[in-house]
């Protein structure tokens, strides 16, 4: 019997992996295949977000951030807490009390004054980590050069840097 592919021959074998990058291509094919090649070196990862992480700390030493109403209303209840007292939640134009929240700014609050900035640090860390996190599903979903440019796209949402930089509680 004679068969109507080489597929089905065994002889040749024609099929390309699924993860297999075509060998031809123009010079921008090729530069862009050598920029994802360094990006998917786990050292350069890890660089790219530790440095951005000390970028951001370093914004908040040169130009000084102050957290927000509620993260300074989480930060006297959890200062409470600590103290074994419960918080006074019947003030006069309270923000809404988040447990959880003030359970972590109560673990904050031995730090006396420096509290804000170790909150500031500790919020910012929690921004690159979310960066970080969403860089890792793309690049496990679709592939690293569309991580990277999702990991551009989310440092220009200004709403969402300025959570990490205010301190709020939705980035915890």
């Amino acid at each position: 019997p004679q068969l109507d592919s080489p597929h089905q021959s065994g002889q040749q074998n024609m099929s390309i992996a699924v993860g297999d990058r075509p060998s031809e291509g123009g010079s921008v094919t090729r530069v862009l295949e050598r920029f994802t090649d360094v990006l998917d070196r786990r050292n350069v990862e890890y660089g790219i977000f530790i440095g951005l992480f000390v970028a951001l700390d370093a914004f908040t030493i040169y130009r000084p951030v102050f957290p927000n109403y509620d993260t300074y209303y989480a930060l006297i209840w959890g200062d409470e807490m600590a103290h074994l007292k419960l918080p006074d939640y019947y003030v006069y134009r309270t923000p809404t009390p988040h447990p959880l929240f003030n359970l972590y700014t109560a673990l904050i609050s031995f730090a006396g004054g420096a509290a804000i900035h170790i909150l500031t640090v500790l919020s910012l860390g929690m921004y690159v980590g979310l960066l970080y996190g969403a860089y890792k599903l793309v690049k496990l979903q679709v592939g690293t050069l569309v991580a990277f440019f999702t990991l551009l796209v989310l440092l220009t949402r200004t709403d969402l840097m300025a959570f990490g930089f205010r301190s709020m509680l939705d980035i915890p």
